[in-house]
């Protein structure tokens, strides 16, 4: 089953290969994808477990209190994408 977050949770990581594709289906270049980063953080939505990312800019987005922004940290003008995976691996999109 296809996870694109194995790492923990609240901390920004580089585009796992399988978001990048998906990304990608949805427009976004290879070169845009490899400066961008991503947070996530676990939730629920509609009484399933999901995890929520966010994908943005580093050199745009502002620092979070201790470096990278974290999940919560990262205001809308600054996501370019964002959504949820849930436990089937079906990725849903917000922006």
């Amino acid at each position: 089953m296809w996870n694109p977050f194995a790492s923990k949770t609240h901390e920004a990581m580089a585009i796992s290969v399988s978001l990048r594709q998906e990304l990608g289906a949805r427009g976004g270049s290879a070169i845009d994808l490899d400066s961008l980063k991503m947070t996530r953080h676990k939730g629920v939505y509609s009484g399933r477990n999901v995890v929520y990312f966010r994908v943005y800019d580093p050199m745009k987005a502002p620092a979070g209190r201790r470096g990278a922004p974290r999940h919560e940290e990262l205001t809308p003008e600054f996501v370019l994408h964002e959504g949820f995976v849930d436990g089937e691996a079906t990725v849903f999109y917000g922006k």
